[in-house]
């Protein structure tokens, strides 16, 4: 009775599906997902944009004039790189004479670290040198630390403010170099308005803490029209003040730029 049975039961048990192992069942779909969140958080990248705009012009107005403005931010979880840069160059040759109109240029770079878990206290550190030669600067450089606060760090808002101490050195044609310990106040905005407006805000402000009257600001405003998903269209308005010019040169230079970028 038992050896029936058995024989019985073989032909069922044997043409039974073999059941996968464990390890080869596939990926549950959220499981992927965090994996690949993970990875993403654990592999910054940098990110930020290039605009560069070129004019000529002949006939009975001679002129050129290039522009490039980049920026770069890398932000990881309790750091952050800044890098900007800009050239600004011009000539007008409806004189006869090929005469400069303008010949500027800078660079900056700024480490922030967070120093409390909620992201929004840190403490930085930040050098920038600019040449202008229409305003007869050969040289400022600046080298500073402080702290500052992010108010918002959102995808399309961002809001942060600074303070802190900066040494300026400022060689002026003609002139004796110019060191002085200065205040640094700064503030910086992004606002997305829709998928395709975005406004970008940065100003600085440098008094010097040695004589009243050397103070040194700037105010950089962009805002990005989108072409497409890495291009846009942007119009840029720069103001900068110095309050102790060379000689009969202006305190205030406004520039205004309209460019072709790409963001990455």
């Amino acid at each position: 009775m038992f050896i029936t049975s058995l024989i019985a039961f073989l032909p069922a048990a044997t043409t039974a599906p073999l059941a996968a192992p464990a390890l080869l069942q596939p990926l549950d779909s959220s499981i992927v997902s965090l994996v690949a969140q993970d990875e993403a958080m654990t592999d910054p990248q940098w990110t930020g944009s290039v605009s560069l705009s070129a004019i000529s012009t002949t006939g009975n107005t001679e002129t050129e004039s290039f522009n490039f403005d980049s920026n770069a931010v890398l932000r990881r979880e309790i750091d952050r790189f800044t890098w900007k840069a800009f050239l600004n160059y011009g000539t007008d040759s409806g004189s006869g004479a090929s005469v400069l109109t303008q010949r500027k240029m800078g660079t900056s770079l700024q480490y922030d670290h967070f120093v409390n878990e909620a992201e929004t206290t840190y403490v930085y550190g930040n050098s920038g040198v600019e040449y202008d030669a229409l305003a007869d600067l050969d040289m400022r450089l600046t080298i500073g630390a402080g702290m500052g606060y992010q108010f918002y760090e959102e995808d399309k808002f961002k809001l942060s403010g600074e303070a802190g101490l900066t040494s300026v050195t400022e060689d002026f044609e003609g002139a004796p170099s110019d060191d002085y310990l200065s205040l640094r106040l700064a503030g910086n905005l992004y606002k997305q308005f829709d998928d395709n407006l975005i406004l970008t805000q940065g100003a600085e402000v440098l008094p010097s803490l040695q004589e009243s009257a050397d103070i040194n600001a700037s105010l950089d405003t962009k805002l990005n029209l989108s072409l497409s998903e890495s291009m846009f269209t942007s119009f840029q308005w720069v103001l900068d003040y110095d309050n102790t010019p060379s000689g009969s040169k202006d305190r205030v230079d406004n520039r205004f730029i309209l460019s072709l970028g790409w963001s990455f």
